[in-house]
């Protein structure tokens, strides 16, 4: 007997692919902070007092996202841990944890 019946399986597909696509987010989360910061480095290198206001403002946002991308990335982490664990338990031990 399959250790996992085909509805779980095809649960465990698709949180996969939804783990998948939240390390996709994460990294754009990253990229988008990166480009944030660019953009407030060239805002202070030209100086003035609106330059670097926005200077200011885009650094507070650039570690923000580069924060956000980091707990993305981190939690989808984890639930690819989780799914590979479940992958590898009899049907009996999941039912457990369903019921």
């Amino acid at each position: 007997m399959s250790p996992l019946t085909p509805q779980q399986a095809a649960q465990l597909v698709e949180s996969r692919r939804r783990a998948h696509r939240a390390m996709g987010q994460g990294r754009r989360w990253y990229l988008r902070g990166v480009l944030m910061f660019i953009v407030a480095c060239l805002a202070g290198y030209r100086g003035g007092q609106l330059n670097s206001v926005v200077a200011i403002v885009m650094v507070i946002l650039a570690g923000m996202c580069i924060s956000l991308g980091r707990t993305m990335r981190r939690s989808a982490k984890a639930s690819e841990e989780k799914i590979d664990l479940m992958e590898h338990m009899t049907s009996e031990q999941l039912g457990e944890l369903e019921g």
